[in-house]
């Protein structure tokens, strides 16, 4: 779980999320966190590496200065024969979380 500030100095909307993990994901959720209240964004929880879609809203959420991002990613790794790093290899894992902001 990593929770990051928005880059907006202004009111912006969020009007798609994606959400990036390999074949160790399980499930992913991201949310909009303002003054300790929290909205869901994006809700995966059922994660497949061949659903790496980009979820454009039909109702953008609006977003401004001070709020946050969180975003939690969960895996299983119990199949791998060693450890598991951060990395771009399908054998590696990651989570990256991707919005499209707009005015």
């Amino acid at each position: 779980t990593q929770t990051s500030p928005l880059a907006v100095s202004a009111p912006e909307q969020i009007r798609g999320a994606r959400i990036h993990m390999h074949g160790y994901g399980t499930s992913a959720r991201m949310e909009l966190v303002r003054d300790g209240e929290t909205t869901c964004v994006l809700d995966l929880p059922r994660w497949d590496v061949g659903w790496q879609l980009f979820y454009r809203f039909a109702d953008p959420i609006d977003v401004r200065p001070g709020d946050q991002l969180r975003i939690r990613c969960t895996y299983d790794t119990t199949s791998s024969l060693g450890p598991v790093n951060y990395g771009v290899g399908t054998e590696d894992e990651m989570c990256i979380g991707y919005t499209f902001l707009t005015p």
